[in-house]
């Protein structure tokens, strides 16, 4: 009986079913999708080199000769052992385009804090797959989605579209995919959106065999989030720039990576997991489902302190005083800074800003202090009213053109940031004091512009 759209399919059954040859015109025969990679350990893996996609050459042996990264910005690596098949080529659906999802952070996320950018521009990412066919040729297309709801069919066009073709067969490898000299793009942290938005914070990404082998072919099925983290870390993040290294010498588990995937085409399906972790860093008796990929971006600006604290607080309704840091670059050029103020979880939060310091204690019957003067510009534009959320966290970038140094409110009018102009920020936000509506305010920064 054919396939229910969208109905979940998990991985225990496809474990039973391991070797199955059928026509995967049913739901049996659709699940049974993995096949132990040679010598049932990743020890059977080979490097094939990197593959330079817009020269369409190669250079053979470790990854690490080739110029791309530095930062390793997403790591899904550690090996269950197993790689998807049905079978016969491309895995789980031959010809189909099989969807996973991950998170690169934004700057400014919490739980990630050494996270020091918008924008990431990806030159490489590595791919791990088996090809045992003998004959024919092998090769894949990824495609990538910078915003990705995970388990559902991805957007019709991808942010990037990948072909490498004629890559090495009668095995298995993990490979490098070089973009360097004109194929880089550009994924926004945090699905575009940034912490602290309602955007959906997932990358999509996927692949399909545009090969013409015979022979067992897909990708290798990878993730522990039970086993490659350290104790009290968020699931997944770790082996990139922004996390600790993982627990496993085998690999991490990729940030947002859920025991999931889509299956996008004739089946639109969706596969989940049913997981069971082993307790050490060994392969997983039941693999978890998500998909082998490692990637790379150029380097970030650093997350480097912005301007001058100054300014007396009072605590807020949690114990502790409520703080804004900016974090960018000081030149007016650059258009880069991100305002950050930490708050009491779920308050929401005005930014504001002036050309003249002052010390107002209770202003405007709140129980923190005014540190402005003269004329105030309230930074009060849609979208520019935000709540702290469940980490208390309230941001506006300009990198995500939440504001823009060239229009920094000063009463009804603006004024652009310029080299010899200080300006100074802070934030007054709602509280609770007593069981009684107030506010309070965070700390103040003063910023001296550079050219």
């Amino acid at each position: 009986m054919p396939l229910k759209p969208f109905s979940p399919i998990p991985w225990a059954l496809a474990l039973c079913l391991l070797g199955a040859h059928a026509s995967a015109q049913t739901s049996t025969d659709y699940a049974g999708a993995v096949e132990r990679i040679p010598n049932q350990s990743q020890s059977g893996v080979r490097h094939g080199g990197t593959y330079h996609v817009v020269s369409g050459t190669w250079t053979r042996g470790n990854a690490q000769s080739a110029l791309f990264g530095p930062d390793v910005i997403y790591c899904n690596t550690a090996g269950s052992g197993y790689f998807s098949s049905l079978a016969g080529p491309g895995g789980v659906s031959s010809g189909a385009e099989i969807v996973d999802e991950g998170i690169i952070p934004a700057r400014g996320n919490a739980e990630f804090p050494l996270a020091d950018r918008a924008s990431y521009t990806v030159n490489c990412f590595e791919i791990g797959y088996c090809n045992l066919g003998a004959g024919g040729t092998g090769g894949w297309e990824i495609n990538f989605y910078e915003s990705y709801d995970p388990c559902t069919p991805p957007p019709a066009m991808p942010t990037a579209s990948i072909s490498a073709p004629g890559l090495p067969m009668g095995g298995c490898w993990t490979i490098a995919i070089d973009l360097s000299g004109g194929q880089e793009f550009e994924l926004l942290g945090e699905g575009g959106g940034g912490p602290g938005t309602d955007v959906g914070p997932h990358f999509g990404w996927s692949y399909r065999f545009i090969g013409t082998s015979f022979g067992s072919a897909g990708f290798f099925l990878t993730g522990d989030p039970a086993n490659t983290n350290p104790p009290g870390f968020p699931n997944g993040g770790t082996g990139t720039y922004y996390g600790p290294p993982s627990l496993c010498g085998g690999g991490s588990t990729g940030l947002g990576t859920e025991d999931s995937f889509f299956v996008a085409g004739t089946f639109n399906q969706c596969v989940t997991g049913s997981y069971n972790s082993s307790t050490t860093c060994g392969l997983t008796s039941t693999p978890f489902s998500s998909w082998h990929m490692e990637m790379y971006a150029e380097p970030g600006p650093g997350n480097l302190p912005v301007g001058n604290p100054y300014c007396m607080t009072n605590p807020n309704s949690t114990g502790v005083a409520s703080a804004l840091a900016l974090t960018g670059s000081s030149s007016a050029t650059d258009n880069n800074v991100l305002l950050q103020a930490t708050l009491p979880p779920s308050s929401f939060g005005l930014f504001l800003t002036s050309l003249t310091q002052d010390f107002i204690p209770n202003a405007m019957g709140s129980a923190g202090n005014l540190c402005l003067g003269g004329t105030i510009g309230f930074f009060s534009s849609p979208g520019q009213v935000r709540n702290s959320g469940l980490d208390g966290i309230l941001l506006l970038d300009t990198q995500l053109s939440a504001w823009d140094l060239a229009a920094i409110p000063d009463g009804m009018t603006s004024y652009a940031a310029a080299a010899g102009l200080s300006t100074n920020f802070q934030c007054w936000h709602r509280d609770i004091v007593n069981g009684a509506a107030s506010s309070n305010f965070t700390n103040a920064v003063s910023v001296n512009w550079t050219p």
